[in-house]
């Protein structure tokens, strides 16, 4: 009965056909062609077939048919049925066959292996897949991606200490003789051997072998122990014996002497040291660097200044750089030279020797920080000292120097920088870019004259014989010398060398006279006023008269 109302169900299929029942209904066709979709189930409308298998209908029950691959009643089996991909790795099939995709970080044909399959984390660290890597959880005191590292990895303990790791820190066993947190520690650590001693240690003692010159358990003595070196000089090693480094102004193996030693000061002037020099204190009367000086007979004018009488009194005309009654001030007078550098007249200004760690035109300037820089140079500290980048014009460590550095003013011209170059400024009767030249330049006198400025043109000074402006005239001058005799000056006078045939002071006579020779003879002068007479054919003598 059921299996006849399918069959008549599905003959009614056509005649429904299109066919809008809902699911488990079927269709049929009642009187007069009406539709009507009643209630209708089969085994298969209940199936549990799995994996997309085909349920077959049978008369009281279904089966499932399979696709490639799967299995069991229901078709629920797989080959990835048994979980064959580790580490959540998804499985896939095509028929009877199972690929596993891993997940990053895994691979292998079931997933089993990871960055971790070959232990990567030494010193018993844990290792973990992080995505495509791994990643080790290190125990206390290791470190690094592998935990290869430690405390003791970077060899803290020296000299064949042996490292040993102590939680998060490390611990060094010293070898005999050594202590210390690193064993970098000896019994020579401290420095125990005083001026360059060399130490050495067995265990825990040290020795100390001292440098020639040095003595004592720890080189603590040497030739400047007993302080040989007077006036505060300083007393240094040198081999078996010692040498002293005076200070400013002292002198001698042991600074027992100073420029006061030679006694300069005359005239029962008192010596006094100052810096590298001295100093008198004269007595009364006298003055000058060594008391030499008195009133104008004995030279009181100082450093080349002129001394004239001045009624009972002198006056001193003061050479360039220098002023005061007697000369005695320059520009070294008000101490520009700081922190006692030494000053020296140069030309009408002066220049400062600095003492170690000064410089500058007036010492005024040491490292960066006091602007050692001048001429408005830029400073910048360089290590342990400095260097300077100079404005235009200047040069030099610490762009003291210009292009009037080298005095390039010649014959007392005043040098001015002019930007990257120089000016000179020339004293009257001198000129050029150097003030090199001056009437005299051109060689304006003759005949060996000596040329000298005289204001803003020049003299001559004529030698013996010679006069004029220019030395230009001589004895010779108006030509004494007749029938071009040659005219050469001779001490404040003059000599002539006469041709032949003329003689005389001034050449001024003939030797071959009107009527000499007689007869038609021919007369031939042979050197000052002697002649020869040629006589023609039947005369002769002397003069042709016989």
């Amino acid at each position: 009965m059921y299996y006849n109302l399918i069959m008549y169900i599905r003959q009614d299929e056509d005649a429904c056909w299109p066919n809008n029942c809902p699911p488990k209904t079927r269709c049929i066709v009642g009187y007069g062609n009406l539709k009507i979709c009643i209630p209708f189930e089969t085994p298969c409308d209940n199936n549990l077939c799995k994996n997309d298998a085909m349920c077959i209908n049978s008369v009281k029950d279904y089966s499932c048919r399979c696709l490639p691959g799967c299995y069991g009643q229901y078709c629920e089996l797989t080959p990835c049925s048994s979980g064959p991909c580790m580490n959540d790795g998804t499985c896939t099939f095509s028929g009877p066959v199972y690929t596993c995709t891993c997940k990053p970080g895994y691979y292998g044909n079931i997933c089993q292996f990871s960055p971790c399959h070959v232990g990567p984390c030494q010193n018993n660290g844990t290792c973990s897949v992080s995505g495509s890597t791994y990643s080790c959880a290190c125990p206390l005191g290791y470190y690094g991606t592998d935990c290869e590292f430690s405390p003791c990895h970077v060899g803290p303990c020296q000299n064949d200490g042996t490292c040993s790791v102590s939680g998060s820190t490390y611990f060094c066993a010293c070898t005999l003789g050594y202590y210390g947190t690193d064993c970098e520690l000896t019994p020579c650590s401290s420095g125990p051997c005083m001026n360059d001693g060399t130490c050495t240690f067995s265990g825990p003692v040290y020795t100390c072998t001292c440098k020639p010159g040095y003595y004592g358990n720890i080189c603590q003595f040497s030739p400047c122990h007993v302080g040989p070196c007077e006036n505060d000089g300083t007393c240094s090693v040198s081999g078996s014996t010692y040498s002293c480094a005076c200070t400013l102004g002292y002198y001698g193996t042991d600074c027992e002497f100073s420029p006061c030693h030679v006694g300069p000061c005359q005239n029962d002037g008192t010596c006094s040291v100052s810096g590298s020099t001295y100093s008198c204190a004269c007595t009364l009367g006298y003055y000058g660097t060594d008391c030499e000086f008195s009133p104008c007979h004995v030279g009181p004018c100082q450093n080349d200044g002129t001394c004239s009488v001045s009624g009972s009194t002198y006056s001193c005309a003061c050479t360039p750089g220098y002023y005061g009654t007697d000369c005695e001030f320059s520009p070294c007078h008000v101490g520009p030279c700081e922190n006692d550098g030494t000053c020296s007249v140069s030309g009408s200004t002066y220049s400062c020797a600095c003492t170690l760690g000064y410089y500058g035109t007036d010492c005024e300037f040491s490292p960066c920080h006091v602007g050692p820089c001048q001429n408005d140079g830029t400073c910048s500290v360089s290590g342990s000292t400095y260097s300077c980048a100079c404005t235009l014009g200047y040069y030099g460590t610490d762009c003291e120097f210009s292009p009037c550095h080298v005095g390039p003013c010649q014959n007392d011209g005043t040098c001015s920088v002019s930007g990257s170059t120089y000016s000179c400024a020339c004293t009257l009767g001198y000129y050029g870019t150097d003030c090199e030249f001056s009437p005299c330049h051109v060689g304006p006198c003759e005949n060996d004259g000596t040329c000298s400025v005289s204001g803003s043109t020049y003299s001559c000074a004529c030698t013996l014989g010679y006069y004029g402006t220019d030395c230009e005239f001589s004895p010779c001058h108006v030509g004494p010398c007749q029938n071009d005799g040659t005219c050469s000056v001779s001490g404040s006078t003059y000599s002539c060398a006469c041709t032949l045939g003329y003689y005389g002071t001034d050449c001024e006579s003939k030797a071959c006279k009107q009527n000499t020779c007689q007869n038609g003879g021919t007369c031939n002068p042979t050197g000052g006023s002697n002649y020869e007479c040629s006589c023609p054919l039947g005369w002769y003598g002397s003069t042709c008269s016989e």
